[in-house]
């Protein structure tokens, strides 16, 4: 990925520069440029990526919240909470958080047969997540970070004791 935001110092930058210039039509007739044709639009939020963030995709059929502390820069099917959270990162992958959104995210085909989820950030943003005391903030972090340790593998039991914390805080 290529970031040219605006007042880039494109000289500086020789070689991708020679790269850009063989888009050079087709990157002078886009509306959404800055003020120069290899420069970028205008946006509030570049930064943001550079940030520990929750990263989920738009659309899905089951929990696909990460949490990237590497700076990586997403594209327009993905969205961020610009939050470095382990708890809850955990809210939103476990199942209660996931029947909550079965039942008040848009639905593409039947969410109760493999129908996908639409997760735009407006809808994310407003999911209610409980209120954890201490203890219960780093017994769920803990359990999320030996997730994340082991990369998602043979991570059941640390899963299943997540969802019955998320639960209980819920009041379930």
């Amino acid at each position: 990925m290529i970031l040219t935001p605006i007042g880039i110092d494109i000289k500086r930058y020789p070689a991708v520069f020679r790269h850009l210039k063989q888009f050079k039509p087709a990157l002078e007739k886009r509306w959404d440029k800055g003020e120069h044709w290899w420069e970028l639009r205008a946006c509030d939020y570049y930064e943001e990526f550079t940030k520990p963030k929750i990263v989920f995709p738009g659309i899905a059929k089951e929990p696909r919240f990460v949490l990237d502390r590497q700076g990586t820069y997403t594209i327009n099917t993905t969205y961020m909470l610009a939050v470095d959270d382990l708890l809850l990162l955990a809210v939103l992958n476990s199942d209660p958080m996931w029947a909550y959104c079965r039942e008040r995210l848009t639905v593409i085909g039947d969410a109760g047969k493999g129908g996908r989820l639409r997760f735009f950030s407006q809808f994310v943003q407003a999911i209610p997540v409980p209120l954890a005391s201490e203890s219960d903030r780093a017994a769920i972090s803990a359990l999320a970070q030996k997730c994340l340790g082991a990369r998602g593998e043979g991570c059941e039991e640390w899963e299943r004791e997540i969802d019955e914390r998320v639960a209980g805080l819920y009041g379930l």
